[in-house]
């Protein structure tokens, strides 16, 4: 029988005081470890108004580092929260956005998470165009999950120079070239799915 740890059992009653406003004041931030369980509470707790007040106690009591979201709905406090962090790892899941210009794209989201080296996107369909635009937004990522979001052409990817982990799982991948400029990359990941390598079959002649 698995036993919880002394950061789960209390992880809720911290979020409850910072919900109360109960919490002791404090000059520090709270370390990365502690913060990322923290978020992960808050990220479970749907049904209490996030208040300014709150944004601003989470905002300047946590260092969130690590993101996982593909289990909960984002709205814009969660973004505005997550600006005001340290995010290295960003896993997203359904992001919605309460205004009509939209903040989740590469391009915003690039700017807003500038530390970001590691990002998942898995599920989430990407055109030729978006990946293309990703791949220049990112220019730092050294970990990147695209599996099965139907991009069949890698092209753009070069341009991650810095990558060392790409999983590309249940894609069919028509152009595979520029994966073998990346110095730093290892061997591409291909689970859960399989990637079938579709080859280039020139055009014949008239």
């Amino acid at each position: 029988m698995s036993v919880a740890s002394l950061l789960d059992l209390t992880s809720s009653q911290v979020m409850d005081c910072i919900f109360e406003g109960t919490l002791p004041p404090s000059a520090y931030q709270l370390d990365p470890v502690i913060s990322n369980r923290l978020f992960e509470e808050y990220c479970r707790i749907y049904d209490i108004e996030i208040t300014k007040s709150v944004m601003k106690e989470i905002c300047s009591r946590l260092n969130v580092t690590r993101v996982d979201m593909r289990h909960c709905v984002v709205q814009r406090s969660e973004i505005l929260i997550l600006q005001n962090q340290n995010i290295e790892s960003l896993v997203m899941g359904s992001l919605m956005c309460l205004e009509p210009k939209q903040i989740t794209g590469p391009v915003t989201i690039s700017k807003l998470l500038p530390s970001l080296v590691s990002l998942g996107i898995a599920g989430r369909p990407l055109n030729a165009t978006e990946f293309t635009t990703l791949c220049t937004c990112y220019p730092n990522l050294r970990n990147l999950d695209i599996s099965n979001t139907n991009v069949k052409d890698l092209r753009g990817i070069s341009n991650l120079s810095n990558l060392e982990v790409l999983a590309i799982g249940g894609l069919e991948v028509t152009d595979m070239k520029e994966v073998f400029e990346l110095k730093k990359l290892r061997m591409p990941l291909l689970s859960p799915k399989p990637t079938r390598i579709v080859p280039f079959m020139p055009p014949s002649a008239p």
